[in-house]
C-alpha cells in the first residue's frame, strides 16, 4: 500500500514538472513570436539578403566659364560569391587572363569562403564588359567611378586629387569632399540558406545620388597661359639640364591634432605614389611629432603607426621616393621612438636643458 502511494506521488511530481516545463516553453515561444517577432524577422532578412554598393558619381569641378577640370570615368569592380560559383577553374582561368593577374592570387580569392570577395577594382569598362558577357556564375561586375582630369596636371596643386576609393586626398578635392562625394546606392538580393541568389525574386535597389558640381573662380585659359609661360622660363633657365632636386620629408599629423599641420597617413601614402610627377623634388622620408603625453610609452602606438607607413611606402618603390629617414621622437620619448625604428630624433632639451624664453 505504501509503495502504491509512493509511486502515485512520484508520477504526480513528474507530471507536474513536465507540465511546468511545457508551460514555460509555451510562454517563451509566445514571447518570441509576439514581442520579439520584429527583431527575429530582421535577423532572418539579414541572413537571406546580400548587399552590394552602387558607387555614386563624384561631382565635377568646373572653371569660371563652365569648362570641366575634373570629372569621372566609368570603371568596374570585379567580385566573386563563393557559394554561387559552378565552374571554379573556368572562373580562375578567365579572370587571370582578362585581369592580367597571377592565377594563384585569383585562385586564393575565388576559393575563399566569404559572402563576397573582391578580385580587382578600377578595371577599365571594356574589360569589365568582357567579363560580364561571359556570364560566369558567381562573378559580379559592378560599375564604379575613377577620377579623371582632362588637362592632366593643370592646376593640380589647386584641384588636388582623390585616393583609390575616390575620396578627396588633397586640394579642393578634400576641402569640398562632403559636397563632391555624393551618396552611394545599394543593391539587395535575396538568397537561400546556401547563399545562392533565388531566381524570380526581384532585387531591391536604392539608386545612388551623384555629388554636387563645384564651380570655382579659376579660369582655364589664364591658368594654361600661366603654366606655358612658367615652362618657357624653366627652359630658358635650363632647370632641367642643371638637374636641381630638393630633398624633402613629409610631415605626418599622426595624432590628427587640429593645432598641428601635416598630412594624414592616407594623404601621405597617396601623395608618395605621385612623386614621379614632381621631378625636382625627392621624397626621402617621413617626420612626425605625436601628441604630448604625460605617461611613458603612451606614444608607442603612434611611433608604430609611423613605422608601418614608412615601411609600406618604401616597399612600393615609387619613382622619386627613397625612404631613408624616419624622423620622430623628442627628449621625453626618443628611446621609445628609436625602439620603433626612428632614424632621427630631436633632443635639444635633453642635451641643453629647457629653453629660457625670457632671454
Amino acid at each position: 500500500m505504501k509503495n502504491k502511494t509512493f509511486h502515485k506521488r512520484k508520477i504526480l511530481v513528474v507530471f507536474a514538472g513536465a507540465f511546468a516545463m511545457i508551460f514555460v516553453l509555451i510562454g517563451r515561444l509566445t514571447y518570441l513570436m509576439v514581442f520579439d517577432a520584429e527583431y527575429y524577422q530582421k535577423k532572418a532578412e539579414d541572413l537571406h539578403e546580400r548587399e552590394r554598393d552602387i558607387k555614386a558619381a563624384r561631382g565635377e569641378i568646373l572653371d569660371r566659364n563652365g569648362k570641366v577640370l575634373a570629372t569621372n570615368r566609368t570603371v568596374c569592380t570585379i567580385s566573386v560569391i563563393h557559394s554561387q560559383i559552378r565552374e571554379a577553374e573556368t572562373v580562375i582561368d578567365n579572370l587571370s587572363e582578362l585581369l592580367e593577374m597571377n592565377s594563384s592570387e585569383v585562385r586564393k580569392r575565388v576559393e575563399k569562403i566569404s559572402s563576397i570577395e573582391r578580385i580587382k577594382s578600377n578595371v577599365d569598362k571594356k574589360t569589365g564588359d568582357k567579363i560580364r558577357n561571359l556570364g560566369m556564375a558567381g562573378v559580379k561586375v559592378d560599375e564604379d567611378f575613377k577620377r579623371f582630369y582632362p588637362y592632366d596636371a593643370l592646376a593640380s596643386k589647386v584641384l588636388g586629387f582623390t585616393g583609390a576609393d575616390n575620396q578627396g586626398i588633397i586640394g579642393l578635392e578634400v576641402k569640398y569632399d562632403k559636397y563632391l562625394k555624393g551618396v552611394d546606392g545599394k543593391i539587395l538580393t535575396t538568397t537561400d540558406a546556401r547563399g545562392i541568389e533565388l531566381d524570380g525574386v526581384a532585387e531591391d535597389r536604392k539608386e545612388p545620388v551623384a555629388g554636387n558640381t563645384l564651380k570655382i573662380s579659376l579660369d582655364y585659359n589664364i591658368q594654361m597661359y600661366a603654366q606655358q609661360m612658367a615652362e618657357k622660363v624653366m627652359e630658358e633657365k635650363q632647370a632641367e639640364k642643371v638637374g636641381v632636386v630638393q630633398n624633402i620629408l613629409f610631415e605626418v599629423n599622426i595624432g590628427a591634432e587640429e593645432s598641428k599641420s601635416g598630412f594624414t597617413p592616407a594623404e601621405a601614402a597617396a601623395l608618395a605614389a605621385r612623386m614621379a610627377d614632381f621631378p625636382h623634388v625627392a621624397l626621402k622620408g617621413l617626420m612626425a611629432i605625436p601628441p604630448v603625453s604625460e605617461f611613458p610609452g603612451e606614444n608607442c602606438r603612434y611611433f608604430a603607426e609611423m613605422r608601418n607607413l614608412f615601411v609600406d611606402i618604401r616597399a612600393k618603390k615609387y619613382d622619386n621616393v627613397s625612404m631613408e629617414c624616419l624622423s620622430m621622437g623628442m627628449s621625453d620619448d626618443f628611446t621609445d621612438a628609436i625602439a620603433e625604428g626612428s632614424t632621427m630624433v630631436r633632443i635639444g632639451t635633453a642635451i641643453f636643458g629647457k629653453r629660457n624664453y625670457n632671454v
